[in-house]
């Protein structure tokens, strides 16, 4: 019995090891700034964005941008998985982007929220809605 359950949670370890590695896109529709903390975000700009996650064998980003450019965010690690204080599920992800600037890379499950950006005290949200 003890085999099969040690079995068991191995397979269950490698699957969720897996999926995290599994590449996918995540399209958006909406994007908004906040320019330091004291100021207010920006209103929703339609612009479409297409992030395509774990793109390679660094799981690094490779985001399109709206305006035709595209970005590649270097994976650096200490990917965690959290939750906000009303429950929404996001993970964050520590970068690179390609001029050397560290990130973090912010994806909630809710594509409403979707993704943000956070750079010192400048902050990009895209959304789908």
């Amino acid at each position: 019995m003890k085999t099969i359950l040690t079995l068991f949670a191995l397979l269950i370890l490698s699957v969720s090891a897996f999926s995290q590695n599994e590449q996918f896109r995540v399209d958006c529709n909406l994007v908004s700034f906040l320019k330091g903390l004291d100021s207010e975000w920006s209103d929703w700009v339609e612009a479409n964005n297409t992030f395509v996650i774990n793109a390679n064998d660094n799981n690094d980003i490779i985001h399109y941008r709206g305006d035709g450019e595209v970005v590649v965010y270097r994976n650096l690690g200490g990917l965690e998985t959290l939750y906000t204080k009303s429950g929404e599920r996001y993970q964050i992800l520590n970068v690179l982007d390609d001029e050397g600037n560290e990130m973090s890379f912010q994806m909630f499950d809710n594509p409403e929220i979707g993704i943000k950006l956070m750079k010192n005290d400048l902050l990009i949200q895209f959304a789908n809605h």
